[in-house]
């Protein structure tokens, strides 16, 4: 391994927006951006390969990046690791074209020559772990990188990916299939939004309502909170209306606002006392005066956002008891165990790391 402080990067993989976030933010990891075009390519194929896998056959895992050093030769190793079922037959999951599903092959074979190593364990107790490596064929100055830990002799800001863990869940009322709550994470060059959606009434029309403000909001990430809440009231106008929860991050700052309208919260559960205030109105019904807050993060903060389908007054002693859990599945868990039965629930947890 390479000298330093060596650090392993780790994304949780529920569904394909995790995915292509996985992707990118691999490709960005300091060690990843030094290499060739061809090799990120090759490295972000490598990841999609194996977080389909994940989603197809198994529902929920982690992929893991790490710097791999050989005799000098530097590299990426990318571990998958999922609790599912396992793969009966490795000999025949490694032949091209070859599916247990409904798509044309694992994609294991295609990742396999890729791969510069490869290799795979899966039982049906304990699931499946890939391993890749992919080495970088660089000369140079550009053909090593070493992370080290933050010295006295200056500021350091690692890449922005580094700085935070994102988790979210939303489900619909008992006795619905599809949920008027969404939650949406959508990035630009210089913000990160976290954006919690609770459209008024449940079942079909209110979901669709809801995919069409996540079409909106990706569609103009970069955007500052108060104009993308302008702009969703106006594209909203005549339908049902919804109440929104905006959380910015600055890509360059430690710095977050926060912009809400209608029932949402939002709350800092670990790290110095802050509370979202969201005002009173209805988007595409009754936009109010505008509020943004404006604070700064800090190392181990944890914020929750959440829409009324989690009861105000117990979710942040619930969340508290399990902040020892990664932000993906505790989201999960914290819907799943407080959401309240007669209405959809969601809920987005940040933890910053930096």
């Amino acid at each position: 391994m390479a000298s330093g402080v060596i650090r392993t990067f780790s994304y949780t993989v529920r569904d394909y927006t995790d995915l292509r976030i996985a992707v990118s933010n691999v490709q960005k990891l300091p060690f990843v951006a030094i290499a060739s075009e061809l090799d990120r390519s090759m490295i972000g194929t490598i990841v999609s390969e194996l977080g389909s896998n994940i989603i197809k056959y198994a529902t929920y895992g982690t992929i893991m990046a790490s710097i791999f050093d050989d005799a000098g030769q530097q590299g990426v190793e990318l571990i998958a690791k999922d609790e599912g079922p396992g793969i009966q037959n490795l000999d025949l999951a490694m032949i091209d074209n070859f599916s247990t599903g409904q798509t044309l092959g694992l994609g294991l074979p295609g990742v396999k020559r890729m791969a510069d190593r490869f290799s795979i364990r899966s039982t049906p107790s304990t699931g499946t772990i890939v391993s890749a490596v992919k080495m970088f064929k660089m000369t140079g100055l550009r053909s090593k990188i070493i992370i080290e830990e933050p010295r006295l002799f200056g500021a350091f800001s690692p890449p922005f990916a580094q700085r935070c863990e994102i988790g979210s869940y939303y489900r619909p009322m008992v006795g619905e299939i599809k949920s008027g709550d969404l939650i949406v994470v959508a990035e630009s060059d210089d913000q990160q939004l976290i954006v919690i959606i609770d459209v008024t009434g449940h079942g079909d029309r209110a979901h669709s309502s809801a995919q069409s403000i996540e079409s909106i909001i990706k569609a103009n990430s970069a955007l500052p909170p108060s104009a993308m809440m302008s702009l969703l009231h106006a594209k909203l106008q005549g339908t049902v209306g919804a109440a929104v929860g905006i959380l910015r991050l600055d890509k360059h700052s430690n710095r977050f606002s926060y912009l809400a309208v209608g029932n949402t919260g939002a709350s800092r559960i670990k790290g110095r006392k802050w509370r979202g205030i969201s005002k009173d109105g209805v988007l595409g019904l009754r936009l109010p005066t505008l509020l943004e807050q404006t604070e700064f993060l800090e190392p181990g903060d944890v914020i929750l956002l959440w829409t009324d389908g989690l009861p105000e007054t117990t979710t942040p002693e619930f969340l508290q008891r399990h902040l020892h859990e990664a932000a993906q599945p505790l989201a999960r868990r914290l819907v799943s165990d407080m959401g309240r039965d007669h209405d959809d629930a969601g809920c987005a947890i940040l933890k910053w790391l930096a």
